[in-house]
């Protein structure tokens, strides 16, 4: 009976002994078999560190929530595959990025990348570099004013930026991008230049028109008040010559306050209230009264017709 026993007993620990090696052969089996499928997924980081990045942000549903913010940070790998930075991987303009600090950044990766253009663009833009950190969205950047300032990469889009002057088309392209460009950040300024020879012109994309930085400059942007600013008011008279030869500092001044006060102006100017006020009444004739009434208010009509043009009449007012 013991010797039956042990015989037993022993019998299984053989089968025991042998299943956990089946058990042991069949895990490894399955390591290797997940390890080549992952190494054949191109997961890891490669040598610039841009596909491992594009892991997580080539999701463009990829956003980061700060109270009722939603602030994107996707990239558009599209995009940037046919950006002139496509071979340049990302560490080398986020070159603060730590894998530790990734998700308690404070906000100051973007100015960082922003700014690091100039470790690979020394030579050909160093005169645009000593421009830029001596005008007003320099200082402002290069400092810990909370108001931040344009750094190269807000300006130029890092992520998405083409040649400027490769091409005709590249040209166009970024010069009537000034909404991107300067809008995003001055909403009012934009929208407010809509005087009909510059910034209608302009939004309608007719060829001469001038940008935001043909008139108030660009790398070496300061102040208005700054003796050296290309719309101080005595430089006017050089900034407006660039297009209007000849042109003098009463030009600038008289003509300059329309091209971003147009509305002020009209709802000071009495003769164009006098105007609005009479394609009101226009509108508002009725067909009845004497003939002569009827004469006198089709005469009016045609008068208007005739000395102020569709194209530049003013909003109709609501008739009080």
């Amino acid at each position: 009976m013991f010797t039956a026993t042990a015989t037993i007993t022993a019998e299984v620990e053989i089968i025991t002994r042998k299943a956990l090696v089946l058990v042991s052969l069949s895990v490894l089996l399955l390591t290797l078999l997940a390890a080549s499928t992952f190494a054949a997924t191109n997961l890891t980081l490669d040598a610039k560190g841009r596909f491992g990045c594009l892991a997580c942000h080539g999701d463009q549903r990829l956003v980061k929530v700060k109270g009722k913010e939603k602030i994107d940070l996707s990239i558009n790998e599209s995009k940037y595959g046919d950006s002139v930075h496509k071979d340049v991987g990302c560490i080398e303009c986020h070159t603060d990025f730590t894998f530790r600090s990734h998700f308690n950044v404070a906000g100051s990766y973007k100015k960082t990348a922003g700014l690091s253009c100039i470790r690979c663009h020394t030579k050909e833009h160093q005169k645009q570099y000593k421009d830029y950190i001596n005008s007003v969205h320099g200082r402002l950047a290069l400092s810990n004013d909370p108001k931040g300032g344009a750094t190269c990469g807000d300006c130029h889009n890092g992520t998405n930026i083409h040649y400027i002057n490769k091409t005709e088309e590249s040209k166009n392209e970024f010069q009537f991008a000034a909404e991107k460009v300067c809008g995003k950040c001055h909403k009012k300024w934009f929208t407010t230049y809509d005087d009909y020879y510059h910034g209608v012109a302009y939004k309608q994309k007719a060829a001469d028109s001038p940008a935001c930085w043909d008139c108030h400059g660009s790398h070496k942007i300061t102040s208005k008040e700054d003796h050296r600013s290309a719309v101080n008011k005595q430089n006017l008279g050089k900034t407006c010559g660039v297009c209007h030869p000849g042109s003098e500092v009463a030009f600038g001044e008289q003509y300059g306050k329309a091209i971003h006060g147009k509305a002020k102006m009209y709802d000071t100017n009495i003769v164009r209230a006098l105007i609005t006020k009479a394609l009101v009444y226009k509108d508002n004739v009725t067909t009845g009264g004497s003939k002569a009434y009827k004469a006198t208010t089709d005469l009016i009509a045609k008068v208007i017709d005739f000395f102020f043009p569709y194209s530049l009449r003013p909003e109709k007012e609501a008739p009080k």
